[in-house]
């Protein structure tokens, strides 16, 4: 659950320069890139210029896949070519069977005046969330919460990589 994702003050978790940089310096070196590269992203959130800042549209049950260059900026209805696959249907949930439906309704039923009572304006430790509700949260007023902060530290481990790898070529 991303708290307040719509919220501009939210940064992306992959942006457009973050994916072009990965793109460059796994272009760099062949052999990695065929064993590394990150080959699809399937955005549940299916939130447009959201969390995944390049994903554009939502795709759909008929054509679940577009293909993005981070190259060019544009978004192809193919598989084929460079780029990422990327699969964000808006409407996925509804194509779950009523039984999965009716169990995660059934698990989340208990937490529902909590998040709705909730105050997005709030840092998370203002307010009086459940261990299950806190756990959720990924984000909080535009920084990751406690338990996701891990996050941030494998971005920075890459980055450093990244610099490492571009002094060498």
């Amino acid at each position: 659950m991303l708290k307040g994702s719509s919220d501009l003050s939210n940064p992306p978790v992959l942006s457009m320069t973050d994916h072009q940089h990965c793109l460059t310096m796994l272009k760099s070196l062949e052999l990695l890139y065929s064993l590394v590269r990150l080959l699809a992203i399937c955005d549940i959130s299916a939130d447009t210029g959201g969390s995944i800042e390049f994903m554009n549209e939502c795709t759909t049950i008929d054509k679940p896949f577009c293909m993005y260059d981070a190259d060019q900026h544009i978004d192809r209805d193919s598989v084929e070519g460079n780029g990422i696959l990327m699969c964000s249907i808006d409407n996925l949930p509804a194509q779950l069977p009523i039984e999965a439906t009716e169990y995660f309704g059934d698990r989340l039923f208990p937490y529902i005046w909590e998040m709705l009572l909730s105050d997005a304006t709030k840092f998370l430790n203002e307010e009086e969330f459940s261990p299950q509700v806190r756990d959720a949260i990924i984000t909080s007023n535009g920084t990751l919460t406690p338990k996701f902060e891990y996050i941030e530290k494998m971005r920075e481990k890459r980055y450093v990589l990244f610099l490492i790898l571009q002094n060498i070529f």
